[in-house]
């Protein structure tokens, strides 16, 4: 490149200028947001999962609670008993 040659020339004409309307922006935000979506959905998948499996664990402790209280008579201690 020779001295004092200007640097837009290397720049694609289309590249330089912004976009002019909702349809020529639209195609671009889905390019640069897709990663970040497909990351999100991931995540909400995983908590999704996360969730059952506390709802899952959360009935499970309260039948095992349930049938504890059944064998042991249904007798709780006191405070004032200890």
């Amino acid at each position: 490149m020779e001295p004092g040659s200007d640097y837009r020339d290397l720049i694609h004409p289309e590249a330089s200028s912004p976009p002019k309307t909702d349809a020529d922006v639209a195609p671009l935000i889905q390019k640069v947001g897709a990663p970040s979506i497909v990351q999100i959905e991931k995540l909400i998948g995983e908590l999704h999962e996360a969730r059952n499996l506390l709802e899952a664990e959360g009935e499970r402790i309260q039948r095992e609670t349930a049938r504890y209280k059944i064998r042991s008579g249904g007798f709780g201690v006191r405070r004032n008993d200890l």
